[in-house]
């Protein structure tokens, strides 16, 4: 790691404790210790334990605020004169935040009820704000999974989850993972992060997804359309956020999982969470594993490779009394076994075998400092660390003598990336509220085959203003303005910068009833080649891809509008409509062309023009015993490959269908998961175009839950599930038109799934 990125890292970490230290809630003490004690008393509005909450104290129209927690009891105690701004900010985002102005004291203290948030109608995000936000109060569209949904899927990895997830497309390569396309735009236009911080090792345009277990993950947020001003590059066509488990304040336990199905996977994994006073800590680790599936056992080859998974992590949490840090580290190993089929001639036997490692390190830091009672500070680091080798053998298969095959056939890839971000924004009190911000991001990437890569490493600047018009109109205009190293206009205090366009979007909210709003957005989006897209080399047998060190920036133009509709019924009835129509304009659009056919030749290239639109639409009801969940997505594609060519146009159809049933008595569900993926079309950089014949995959799953009454383990729950993934067994379909790839040969059939399998997971929390 080059010594400047080690100097940022290190300065980073240092910073957000220096800005933390510079307001001490001592000197505000004298502005409200001036009358006798009194205390809250906080309640929960459905009985549940209270969570970890943030308490600011204020004297209204002091510039100030006095921070506390409560205590295992629920109190807090006071002193301090009236009238008296109270603001609770619970952090789990179940909750509400509550805000009330006490007139007058009370000798008997103050009893608060802390209202329960309805995750099911109105669940809380944090993406592309500074603090939890429901997401019926935000600008722009944004949906959250649930880590409650995610359970009931009985999910593994985050691709499994997104596959049940309209206008997300999950497709499977055997060498490569998963890749996803988000309202018609490939994973190269797709920003996926992790707690804020972006992915690194993508392969193909796409980060595997199948290479994050689902065992730490607390909940996803997909936003549609581009985020580029708040995220930089990548996030032409949305994002994705995978947010982390963290340490519950007062909490300790343990979980334990197991799971194991008929398509060859063998899982075990486990976390557990400690935290005493300020204090909270947290640990995993686990190991998946599957021997592989192979539909025609007459051949060497297998179609879903043998796989082995690796991984843990932990993090170290602070809570001050006005400020929140947050460190953690994660590592992934994955080996990948790849056989050919076997060769004969006439003195032997012989085959191939791959295999590929990938492995995943990485760092980050998270704090958030509350400046005073209006003004937050958020400044995050991390560093990622991303190698993925290629090691191939000949292999003699009647006497079993294997050697390494040429140098040329080996290979490994490695990525770094440092990122950097701060944010200072207004707290969301007043009519006009703002956030400021920077991003600083440096990528490496270093390879076998290619030598002497430049980085490449942007510094920028971006700015929103929230301004609430009316009660029931906001409007968000921003702006992006960056600097970096490779592209755009020189700048001309330097030749070693360049100025990029400014990134502008605007959102508008009209909230035209109690439970009706009515969302529109317009923004301008860039996303500046990869490295691997520039300089990537790979030639072998199999393979012949180039990048191409002339390629241009993508530029796009996005308008989205959604109409929302979110109403609690009663307490146990609630119904969702939302329908969401999108327009993307996409230009230099970069792909992996197809050159030369006699020798298999590709190459990153910037094509003519795309565009995708589409609608949305979703319906979800909830009743006390069961809910349902239907949507669906239609997309029309244009693709023009030049300025003399025509424009190729095809459309797509999807829809996903979830419905669960509860046995209360019994502590014990039903879920059943559907979707169907029509007739998939798509293009060649020759003009030529395939298709895809279209498929429907079914999930059904059974899980109950048993409360363990030994003297021991009181108080502790073991989850049972069980059930048939992929009930209609839909292994390969049919395609028209394919070519082969530069990654597999072409066929009729493609694979699809392993089969109908039966499966079961146990997870004890102790």
């Amino acid at each position: 790691m080059p010594a400047i990125w080690r100097i940022a890292f290190l300065l980073g970490l240092g910073i957000p404790s220096l800005v933390a230290g510079q307001s001490s809630p001592v000197r505000f003490a004298a502005a409200l210790d001036t009358g006798e004690v009194f205390h809250l008393q906080l309640e929960t509005s459905n009985g549940g334990n209270l969570p970890a909450c943030k308490i600011a104290l204020r004297k209204p129209g002091a510039p100030q605020s006095i921070w506390k927690d409560i205590d295992s009891s629920g109190l807090v105690h006071f002193q301090g004169s009236f009238p008296l701004t109270v603001e609770i900010i619970p952090e789990d985002p179940g909750f509400r935040p509550t805000t009330l102005t006490l007139i007058q004291p009370k000798p008997e203290g103050y009893k608060v009820l802390i209202l329960a948030n309805d995750e099911r109608i109105d669940p809380v995000s944090i993406t592309g704000s500074l603090n939890p936000t429901a997401i019926s109060k935000a600008p722009y569209s944004i949906e959250v999974i649930s880590r409650k949904r995610i359970e009931s899927m009985a999910a593994q990895s985050v691709d499994a989850v997104l596959q049940n997830q309209s206008n997300i497309r999950v497709s499977q390569d055997a060498i490569l993972g998963s890749g996803l396309q988000l309202q018609g735009m490939g994973g190269a236009d797709v920003k996926v992060l992790i707690d804020g911080v972006p992915m690194v090792g993508r392969l193909n345009g796409n980060i595997d997804l199948s290479q994050i277990p689902t065992n730490q993950v607390e909940r996803i947020e997909i936003i549609e359309g581009p985020m580029s001003v708040i995220y930089g590059s990548d996030a032409i066509g949305g994002l994705i956020n995978i947010i982390s488990k963290r340490p519950q304040q007062q909490q300790k336990n343990l979980n334990l999982h197991s799971y194991i199905d008929g398509a060859g996977w063998r899982n075990l994994d486990a976390n557990a969470q400690w935290s005493r006073g300020p204090w909270g800590a947290s640990a995993f680790a686990g190991r998946h594993f599957s021997y592989g599936v192979d539909l025609d056992p007459s051949t060497r080859m297998m179609d879903w490779r043998p796989k082995t998974k690796f991984f843990a992590g932990g993090q170290l949490q602070h809570r001050g009394n006005r400020s929140e840090h947050q460190f953690k580290t994660q590592f992934f190993h994955e080996k990948l076994t790849d056989r050919s089929n076997a060769e004969s001639n006439l003195s032997t036997v012989n085959g191939y075998t791959n295999y590929f490692y990938t492995q995943r390190l990485d760092f980050s830091q998270n704090s958030l400092i509350h400046l005073n009672s209006r003004n937050d500070f958020q400044w995050q680091n991390s560093l990622n660390f991303y190698q993925r080798d290629k090691v191939s053998f000949w292999r003699n298969l009647v006497s079993g003598e294997q050697k390494l095959t040429g140098a040329n056939e080996q290979d490994t890839t490695y990525n770094q990336q440092f990122n950097s971000r701060g944010i200072w924004g207004s707290r969301q009190q007043r009519a006009l509220n703002w956030m400021l911000g920077y991003e600083a991001n440096g990528e490496t990437l270093q390879s076998l085959r290619v030598k002497g890569l430049r980085p490449l490493i942007s510094i920028s600047a971006f700015a929103s203003l929230e301004w609430r018009i009316a009660p029931w109109w906001q409007l968000r205009p921003a702006a992006r303005w960056s600097l970096n190293n490779q592209f755009g206009e020189l700048t001309s205090f330097s030749d070693q910068w360049r100025w990029a366009p400014c990134v502008p979007s605007i959102q508008s909210k009209w909230q035209l009833s109690e439970h009706l709003t009515l969302r529109a957005s317009a923004a301008r989006a860039f996303r500046a080649p990869s490295l691997k897209e520039l300089y990537f080399l790979f030639v072998d047998i199999n393979h012949n891809i180039h990048g191409n060190a002339q390629l241009q920036p993508e530029w796009s133009n996005n308008y989205t509008g959604t109409l929302e509709y979110r109403h609690s019924l009663n307490a146990d009835h609630g119904a969702i409509f939302k329908a969401n129509a999108f327009a993307n304009f996409v230009e230099n659009r970069i792909e992996l062309a197809l050159l030369d056919a006699r020798y298999n030749y590709y190459q990153y290239i910037n094509i003519g023009k795309l565009e995708t639109r589409g609608i949305t639409p979703q319906l979800e009801y909830f009743a006390p015993r069961w809910n349902s969940r239907i949507s669906s997505t239609w997309v029309r594609s244009w693709v023009q490959i030049d300025s003399s060519g025509q424009k190729q146009g095809w459309n797509s159809l999807q829809a996903v269908w979830n419905a669960e049933y509860k046995f209360p008595k019994q502590s014990s569900s039903v879920n059943v998961y559907a979707r169907f993926s029509g007739k998939q079309q798509g293009f060649y950089t020759t003009g030529s175009t395939y298709s895809i014949d279209p498929f429907t995959l079914l999930d059904v799953i059974w899980a109950k839950t048993v409360p363990l009454t030994w003297s021991r383990l009181t108080g502790s729950i073991l989850q049972w599930q069980a059930g048939c993934n992929n009930a209609l067994g839909i292994q390969r379909i049919g395609s028209a038109g394919l070519l082969s790839t530069p990654h597999s040969a072409a066929s009729q059939n493609l694979n699809i799934s392993p089969g109908r399998t039966l499966f079961m997971a146990i997870k004890v929390t102790l």
